[in-house]
């Protein structure tokens, strides 16, 4: 697929220099490769990079991810939580989930699907769903398919951080105050 708008670029955080992207053969390495295990390792390393730096920042971590590790799962999905750094009581399972073709084409991110429906949160697709066998819970995907649009956004050498940096930092940021208020009316 190409890009139509090349003219834009992506230009890094501070928090994307806190992290590394992934070079020599691991950058090609997707589900099915005998290396696959080798960039499981390096991901789950560089999720643990991004969340020092948010701490030796002087902020707090506003997510917990981990790999599946279930062997029919190939760490093709990923648990954790979303939480309101000031306020951690308020958190919502996720999982994020690999496609066949990582790294070539970027992670979905689902958010338990009670912020659609106790919480009020827009820009959710509310379509495409996936109900987890395992926790028996209906997650809900959070938009993220602007990153094909914006040079650079998703390259096969980004990492699931780079996600969490780019795209899941910013919806979850946008949603936080409508979250606050709704979870402050419930208790």
């Amino acid at each position: 697929m190409t890009n139509t708008q090349t003219n834009k670029k992506w230009f890094m955080t501070p928090g994307e220099r806190a992290v590394f992207k992934m070079e020599g053969p691991l950058v090609k390495v997707g589900p099915k490769h005998p290396l696959w295990p080798k960039r499981v390792k390096a991901e789950v390393l560089n999720l643990k990079r991004y969340l020092d730096y948010i701490i030796q920042s002087g902020g707090r971590p506003w997510f917990q991810l981990y790999p599946s590790t279930k062997k029919e799962h190939n760490y093709l999905i990923w648990y954790g939580h979303l939480n309101v750094a000031t306020r951690p009581e308020i958190k919502f399972d996720i999982v994020v989930l690999l496609p066949a073709t990582y790294p070539i084409d970027c992670p979905r991110a689902l958010i338990h699907d009670e912020v659609l429906h106790e919480y009020k949160c827009s820009n959710i697709y509310v379509e495409n769903k996936y109900s987890d066998p395992t926790t028996k819970k209906t997650y809900v995907m959070i938009c993220h398919d602007h990153m094909k649009e914006v040079g650079e956004a998703w390259l096969p050498e980004l990492t699931i951080s780079h996600f969490f940096i780019r795209e899941i930092h910013t919806w979850w940021e946008a949603k936080q105050n409508d979250i606050i208020e709704e979870w402050d009316k419930k208790h």
